[in-house]
């Protein structure tokens, strides 16, 4: 009962912290929801477009057909939004498909009397008239598009992704492990860092760890480690990008470059509309999005082996290890528990004591249709801290970096966070009257240049 009290005060304590931050964060800009993933026709000349979400027809007769259940599923999250205000949106959402089939359909039509105009040598009069109609009757469509875009597009960008119908309202415990640590004195990972001669943030700078020593082996093993239980089961290694256009941050939480933290300011004017430049690290979503939008693939397991950076206050950075996968709909949540499986045995393969906690249906993001998140007993605050997550995205990222057939490619991602993970197994793994480090014989193999 006392573990599964104060787990649950731990994971909400994490979650709210993390809230807090963003809606802290959010609060100071008070401009008007934009977005650099969707530019219309009338923005093409100027501004140059990263992603191409697909709204096909079929997904709008969707939106406008559920509305209701989209309006309970900000309820659920808690997302404000004055989109359901308005008692049109029903209507503005059928104008909206009305003016987009006719737009494309003269665009062809406006295409074919080209051509036919052209095998003519501009001869005929009847089909200039024709063109001159049909150009004209496009331009109108257009402004009508144009119109409805200021209201329809934001809008659609904000739909939440769908929730996994069997999330309960309070956090689940679905595995736990216990190595009897619980309840223990400890010496703590700061003073074992230094009595081992293992990492130390003083060196680098603020919000940074610097590695040396056991450390260093310690994390380049863990590496190795996760590294050969990744490749075993079909991961392919791949390097991201650590500058990515913000546009990418709307794949992942946030709606707007504004509210983008770590845009770089690479002019003299902070405010200008082209800091879309975003800091984000190798091992991030945004890097492997980024690199995704560039390829043909719907299909696929890989990792990444690097840095990301928290979207808090300070600049945090992590050292993670990125599983991806692109699967089909149907297998999806067997592929997300498999990936579960493969790390949860590896932290058992380790000995340390772990718990996987599934989130409560309050405290997904607005890009999460399923999550879980693995913990570690640290034992010098008597706590399980966050080490890692795993996420079912559904299709709502695949849709946004336009996948052509997004709707059957579900994306699910992970992460490894190895500095939280380092301190548990150092905690976990000391001699205490000492105050050495006994490392277990599973990482220590992995160890190729372990001191004699």
């Amino acid at each position: 009962m006392l573990f599964n009290k104060l787990s649950a005060q731990t994971f909400r304590r994490y979650i709210f912290v993390l809230n807090n931050n963003n809606l802290k964060n959010c609060s100071t800009f008070t401009s008007p929801l934009q977005s650099s993933l969707y530019v219309s026709a009338k923005y093409a000349k100027e501004l140059f477009r990263v992603l191409d979400p697909k709204y096909d027809v079929n997904y709008l007769n969707y939106v406008r057909q559920n509305l209701d259940k989209i309006e309970q599923s900000f309820r659920i999250r808690n997302i404000e939004n004055n989109y359901f205000n308005n008692p049109k949106l029903s209507d503005s959402l059928n104008d909206f498909i009305k003016h987009l089939t006719t737009t494309e359909s003269l665009k062809k039509k406006r295409n074919k009397l080209l051509g036919k105009i052209k095998k003519s040598n501009d001869s005929n009069e009847t089909l200039q008239e024709k063109y001159q109609q049909c150009y004209s009757d496009l331009v109108e469509s257009r402004e009508n598009l144009f119109t409805l875009e200021e209201t329809i597009v934001p809008f659609l960008l904000s739909i939440p992704c769908e929730i996994e119908p069997s999330i309960r309202n309070e956090p689940e415990i679905i595995d736990q492990f216990n190595n009897n640590t619980v309840g223990q004195i400890s010496h703590n990972y700061v003073r074992l860092g230094y009595l081992n001669n293992l990492y130390t943030r003083s060196i680098v700078g603020p919000g940074a760890n610097y590695l040396h020593g056991e450390g260093a082996l310690l994390y380049y093993g863990l590496i190795d480690m996760f590294s050969q239980s990744l490749n075993e089961s079909g991961h392919i290694l791949v390097n991201g990008l650590d500058l990515v256009k913000s546009a990418i941050i709307e794949c992942v939480n946030y709606r707007s470059f504004r509210e983008d933290l770590f845009r770089l300011c690479l002019a003299s004017n902070q405010s200008e509309d082209n800091q879309r430049l975003h800091l984000v690290g190798d091992a991030s979503l945004e890097s492997f999005c980024a690199w995704l939008s560039k390829q043909k693939i719907d299909r696929g397991k890989f990792y990444q082996i690097g840095s990301a950076y928290n979207h808090c206050d300070s600049i945090e950075q992590n050292h993670l290890i990125r599983a991806t996968i692109l699967s089909s709909a149907n297998e999806s949540s067997k592929v997300m528990n498999d990936l579960y499986k493969l790390f949860w045995n590896i932290f058992k393969t380790i000995g340390i004591d772990r718990c996987t906690i599934r989130t409560d249906i309050h405290s997904l993001y607005p890009n999460e249709y399923d999550k879980y998140i693995l913990l570690s007993w640290l034992k010098s605050r008597q706590e399980w801290i966050p080490i890692g997550e795993i996420i079912h995205h559904h299709h709502y990222i695949t849709q946004r970096l336009g996948m052509s057939n997004y709707q059957d490619c579900h994306l699910i991602t992970s992460s490894i966070n190895l500095i939280p993970l380092l301190y548990s197994i150092v905690e976990q793994f000391q001699i205490f009257e000492t105050g050495k480090l006994d490392i277990p014989e599973s990482i220590r193999k992995y160890l190729i240049c372990e001191k004699n």
